[in-house]
C-alpha cells in the first residue's frame, strides 16, 4: 500500500485513499461525471473546489506548454488566461455561480460565470458577499486602489488594506474597507462613506445585528476604540479581540496599558492581568468568559470569577444551553471543565463536543495506552485510537471512528461496525436516522451507508470534503485515473 501512495503522491492533497467492492447491498447508486483535464492540459491539484451541497465542481488546468490556464466547471471550460490566481475558482454560497481572477496580456480580470470584467492593473480579494447577492473585489489602476461592487467602483485611494479587507456585516448590507488617504492618514470606509481619519485604523467588527461597528484607531502613539461614531473607554497602548454579545447590546475587548492587559466591558475595566485571552459571550448574552495568565498559571474567568489554576488550557467555548466548556491540564493530567467545575481527570483528553440541544457532552480520553469516548461522564469501549466524536443533529446518537488491530471502525452508539483498512469521519442525516462514511479495504474507496457498502469503487474521494445527506440519500465527490476524472456520487437506500 505504501508503494501505491507513492505512485499517487501528486494527488494527496485531493484524495482520501482506498475502496471496496461489495455485491451484497440494496443501495441505489448514481455516478455523474464532473469533468477532467482536457487534452494538452494538466490539473493543478490544489485548485479543486466543490460547490456548497456538492452539486458542482471546479478546478484549474495549466497547458503542458505552461502558456495558458483554464478553469473547468462541471466539465465545461472557461476562456483561457495567461494565468489564474491561486484560490480560484470560487462558488457563491448557493453554488449557482462561480468567479475567478485571471490575467491576460498583463491585465487582471474577474470572470463571473460567463461575464468578464474590464481589465485592471491588479485585482485582489475577489469574492461573493456572505449572502451571495453581490460580487466585490479590490482593484488597482494608475497607482490608485478602489473597491468594485457589482462592477461599480468606489472612491479611489493610494492604498487599501487588502490583507484584512473587505469586511462584511452579517446581513451583507454593509461593506467596510480601510484606506490610506493622500495625506497618509487612515480612514474607515463603510458603503463608500468615510468615517473620519486617523493615524491608523485597525480591522473593524460588526455587531451580530449589523447595526453597530467597532474599530480601534491610533491617535499619536495610543489607541482608542470607536463604537459607531463615538469613542469608548480610555486610551490604550493596544486594543484587540473585540467581541459583541449575540444580542448586540454589549461589547468586550482586550486592551494593554504598559505591561498590564485589561478586560474592558462596555467601556469599563473589569480586570487586569499579565495576559488576557479572547473574551466570549454565552448564546443568551448573559455570561462572559476569558482566559487569564498569572503567577505562571492559566485560568478562566467566568462572570468576573476566576476558575481553577491550570498548567494548560485548550479552546474554551459556551454550549448552546450556555454552559462554559474547556479542556485543562494539571500535573500532566487532562480534564474537561464545565462552568469551571472539573470533571474526571485522565492521562489525556480531547476537545469536548456538545449536542445541538446542549444536553449531551462527549470527548476523547486516554488511560494508559487505550483511548475511549466519554459520553455524559461515562467511558465507552476502549481502542488503540479514537477520533473526535460527532452527535446526530437531534442529539440522540453519537458516532466516531476508532482504530484497533491496525483496522478502522465506525462506532455508533458504542456499537462497533465492520473493520476496514481505513475510514473517514461519519456523517449523520438531518433526522439522525442514517449514518454514512467513506471506507476502504485497501483496493479503492467506497461509501458505507447504514452499514451497507456501495458497489462503485473509485481511486479516492476528495480530501476534506464532507458527505452531504438529502433525505435517505448521501452525496460525495470522487475521482479515478486516468485523467483524473471527477464524479458526483449519489448513494440512496433502496425501498
Amino acid at each position: 500500500m505504501k508503494n501505491k501512495n507513492l505512485v499517487f503522491i501528486s494527488f494527496t492533497i485531493l484524495l482520501v485513499m482506498y475502496s471496496q467492492f461489495s455485491f451484497a447491498n440494496k443501495l441505489k447508486e448514481e455516478v455523474i461525471p464532473l469533468g477532467s483535464p482536457p487534452k494538452g492540459y494538466e490539473l493543478i491539484p490544489a485548485s479543486v473546489i466543490p460547490s456548497p451541497h456538492l452539486r458542482h465542481l471546479g478546478f484549474v488546468c495549466v497547458s503542458r506548454t505552461k502558456k495558458s490556464m483554464i478553469a473547468i466547471i462541471d466539465g465545461k471550460q472557461s476562456m483561457a488566461f495567461d494565468a489564474i490566481a491561486k484560490g480560484y475558482p470560487r462558488f457563491s454560497p448557493d453554488g449557482k455561480h462561480f468567479l475567478l481572477v485571471g490575467e491576460k496580456d498583463h491585465k487582471a480580470y474577474v470572470l463571473l460565470d460567463k461575464t468578464l470584467s474590464r481589465g485592471y492593473d491588479l485585482v485582489y480579494k475577489a469574492m461573493f458577499t456572505p449572502d451571495g447577492e453581490d460580487v466585490v473585489f479590490i482593484a488597482r489602476d494608475n497607482n490608485q486602489e478602489f473597491l468594485v461592487v457589482n462592477g461599480r467602483p468606489w472612491k479611489a485611494y493610494p492604498a487599501i488594506a487588502e490583507k484584512i479587507c473587505p469586511v462584511f456585516s452579517p446581513n451583507s448590507k454593509k461593506i467596510a474597507i480601510i484606506a490610506e488617504k493622500p495625506n497618509k492618514k487612515s480612514t474607515l470606509v463603510v458603503n463608500n462613506k468615510e468615517l473620519g481619519e486617523y493615524d491608523l485604523v485597525l480591522k473593524p467588527v460588526f455587531s451580530p445585528d449589523s447595526n453597530h461597528i467597532a474599530y480601534p484607531v491610533k491617535i499619536g502613539t495610543q489607541y482608542r476604540l470607536r463604537l459607531d461614531n463615538k469613542f469608548m473607554g480610555d486610551k490604550y497602548d493596544e486594543i484587540r479581540d473585540i467581541t459583541f454579545s449575540p444580542d448586540s447590546k454589549n461589547i468586550a475587548f482586550v486592551a494593554r496599558q504598559g505591561k498590564k492587559f485589561l478586560l474592558i466591558l462596555n467601556g469599563q475595566k473589569q480586570r487586569e492581568a499579565l495576559y488576557i485571552g479572547q473574551p466570549i459571550f454565552s448564546p443568551d448574552s448573559k455570561h462572559l468568559a476569558y482566559m487569564e495568565f498569572k503567577d505562571k498559571k492559566m485560568f478562566i474567568v467566568l462572570d468576573n470569577k476566576p476558575g481553577p489554576k491550570l498548567d494548560q488550557i485548550g479552546v474554551y467555548f459556551f454550549s448552546p444551553d450556555n454552559k462554559l466548556l474547556y479542556m485543562g491540564v494539571k500535573d500532566k493530567k487532562g480534564c474537561i471543565f464545565i462552568n469551571n467545575n472539573p470533571q474526571k481527570f485522565f492521562d489525556s483528553v480531547g476537545l469536548p463536543v456538545v449536542s445541538k440541544d446542549g444536553k449531551h457532552i462527549a470527548y476523547r480520553a486516554r488511560k494508559g495506552s487505550k483511548w475511549f469516548i466519554v459520553l455524559d461522564g461515562k467511558p465507552g469501549p476502549s481502542f488503540e485510537l479514537v477520533r473526535r466524536p460527532k452527535f446526530s443533529p437531534e442529539g440522540k446518537h453519537l458516532a466516531y471512528i476508532a482504530r484497533e488491530n491496525k483496522h478502522y471502525i465506525c462506532v455508533e452508539d458504542n456499537k462497533p461496525g465492520k473493520p476496514y483498512v481505513w475510514t473517514d469521519f461519519p456523517y449523520f442525516s438531518k433526522d439522525g436516522k442514517h449514518v454514512a462514511y467513506v471506507a476502504s479495504n485497501g483496493k479503492g474507496t467506497f461509501i458505507v451507508l447504514d452499514g451497507r457498502e456501495s458497489n462503485k469503487e473509485f481511486l479516492g474521494f476528495l480530501k476534506g470534503v464532507p458527505l452531504i445527506f438529502s433525505g435517505h440519500c448521501v452525496t460525495g465527490q470522487a475521482l479515478n485515473l486516468p485523467g483524473p476524472e471527477f464524479f458526483k456520487v449519489n448513494v440512496c437506500l433502496g425501498n
